[in-house]
């Protein structure tokens, strides 16, 4: 199952999610705005509202919270799946790999047919110190 891309954002950069139980019982039970709760768990404002503005749109849950939910229960309700599940919306179609690696290697193909190298270009590189190249 694909989350909504508002959902891809809930991940941060080292791919853990956000604290949806923490978010809501923030802003629910202390009353806290989006923008304090950010500021306090030290992530982003957007994420934040967006996992508030999900939960309000959710008619299965409401606050307080069933006992023993998870952030994985959480998600699923509020967004129809699990935070492990975002992917590809295959709704777009995929590129044509076998033809992008033909098209790409053609211009190669015919140098290297034609007996022209690259060998010409490391000589002049190496003669003005470049280093790391094929020897």
């Amino acid at each position: 199952m694909v989350l909504s891309a508002s959902a891809e954002i809930l991940f941060q950069e080292d791919s853990t999610m956000l604290d949806y139980k923490d978010i809501i019982v923030k802003h629910f039970g202390l009353g806290m705005s989006g923008r304090q709760i950010a500021r306090e768990l030290g992530v982003s404002k957007s994420g934040v509202n967006d996992v508030l503005g999900a939960f309000k749109r959710c008619g299965s849950l409401d606050f307080p919270l069933p006992e023993g939910i998870t952030n994985y229960g959480i998600a699923a309700k509020i967004y129809g799946g699990s935070p492990g599940a975002v992917g590809r919306d295959m709704t777009y179609a995929c590129p044509d790999f076998e033809d992008i690696q033909h098209t790409q290697a053609a211009p190669w193909k015919e140098e290297h047919d034609a007996g022209l190298s690259l060998e010409p270009l490391h000589e002049d590189l190496r003669s003005r110190g470049a280093k790391g190249l094929p020897v």
